[in-house]
C-alpha cells in the first residue's frame, strides 16, 4: 500500500479546490494535517461512496451469513457452471437473449 500524501491544514485551505481536483483525477486520498499530526482525510465522491456502500454491506449480518454460505458451497465445489445454468434456464435471462 502506497503511503498517503499529507498536506498540512493551511495548505489546504489555500489550495483546496486543486486538492479536490487532485482527488477526484487520483481517486487517492490526502491525509490533512493540523501541527503534524492527522487530523481529516479528503476523498472523492467516488470513493466516499464506494467506502459507504461497502461499510452497509460489511454491516448487514444477514448478507455476510449468505455472503459466507456461498463461500463455503464454492469451496465444496457445489457450484452450476455456466453451461449448465444456461440449459436448466433454457438460455433466458442472458444478454443477448430478446425474448418479449
Amino acid at each position: 500500500m502506497q503511503a498517503m500524501k499529507s498536506r498540512s491544514l493551511t495548505a489546504a485551505h489555500t489550495s483546496l479546490a486543486a486538492l479536490v481536483d487532485e482527488v477526484q483525477a487520483t481517486a487517492a486520498p490526502i491525509g490533512i494535517t493540523d501541527n503534524g499530526r492527522r487530523v481529516a482525510v479528503l476523498i472523492g465522491a467516488d470513493a466516499y461512496d464506494a467506502l459507504t456502500e461497502t461499510l452497509a454491506v460489511l454491516a448487514d449480518q444477514h448478507l455476510m451469513e449468505r455472503h459466507r454460505r456461498g463461500l463455503e458451497e464454492i469451496a465444496r465445489g457445489d457450484v452450476v457452471h455456466l453451461n449448465d445454468l444456461e440449459s436448466l434456464t433454457g438460455g433466458l435471462g442472458g444478454p443477448d437473449d430478446h425474448h418479449c
